[in-house]
């Protein structure tokens, strides 16, 4: 758990609602960053379109590449967000982690941050991780601890006996899931939330090591930040931030 304030909480008194994502992209974790409190409401209906959740862009040595996670969603009308599945097909583990190995191995911070990473590439990740949620949730906990990030994202899913009390899941500090103070209900505090996808972000390059090949590739994953810059990955996401 991170306790002192990130130098990126630059929003500290406001709640932000975000988008369900994948090992995120760098813009995503720039504003996810600006918030003391995040909001991915899981209740919603679940959209196919919407890709990021289960996909994520790296460039490798052939150019851009996007690895997907196979979903199931259950045969029923409206599925939520929440009910949708990770599915086993095509032992996708493997091939991500070995995508992985051949985009950033020779970068200078993949062997100090994969291991991190490993337990979400195994065949055992599917029956660890049943539902798409859980599995987005572990590895953003991991990814903001990763970036020092103060940030608390909660997850709201369905009640199991009111609608209007969701269940609320911290990846982080499982204890820590109370309603900010000042807020009558989750719902009315989602109302009042900021859309953080809204906000601007500064296009900044960074180093990327296929950049000499391949040009800058802005809005990659998250995890070109980490294993291309380590350490100094805050301090990029701080460049990114719009004053607006």
């Amino acid at each position: 758990m991170i306790t002192a304030p990130s130098p990126l909480l630059t929003r500290p008194a406001e709640v932000a609602v975000m988008p369900l994502r994948y090992y995120g992209s760098v813009p995503y974790y720039a504003r996810l960053a600006r918030f003391s409190t995040v909001i991915i409401d899981c209740r919603c209906r679940f959209d196919k379109r919407d890709k990021a959740t289960h996909r994520f862009d790296i460039v490798d040595t052939h150019g851009p590449l996007r690895l997907t996670l196979p979903v199931s969603r259950p045969d029923i009308p409206r599925a939520t967000l929440s009910s949708i599945a990770v599915s086993s097909h095509g032992a996708w583990w493997g091939v991500q982690r070995v995508s992985l190995e051949s985009a950033f191995g020779r970068t200078p911070f993949f062997e100090f941050y994969i291991d991190r990473f490993l337990p979400f590439l195994s065949h055992s990740t599917p029956s660890r991780f049943p539902l798409l949620w859980q599995l987005d949730g572990a590895i953003d906990a991991v990814i903001r601890r990763s970036l020092s990030l103060s940030t608390r994202v909660l997850f709201l899913t369905p009640g199991t006996t009111d609608a209007s009390a969701p269940e609320v899941t911290n990846f982080t500090d499982p204890a820590d899931v109370s309603l900010p103070s000042g807020a009558e209900s989750w719902d009315s505090l989602l109302a009042s939330a900021v859309q953080a996808s809204s906000i601007p972000v500064n296009p900044l390059p960074y180093w990327q090591v296929r950049a000499d090949h391949h040009g800058f590739s802005p809005s990659l994953s998250i995890l070109d930040l980490l294993f291309n810059l380590g350490p100094e990955s805050p301090l990029h996401l701080l460049s990114l931030q719009s004053p607006v």
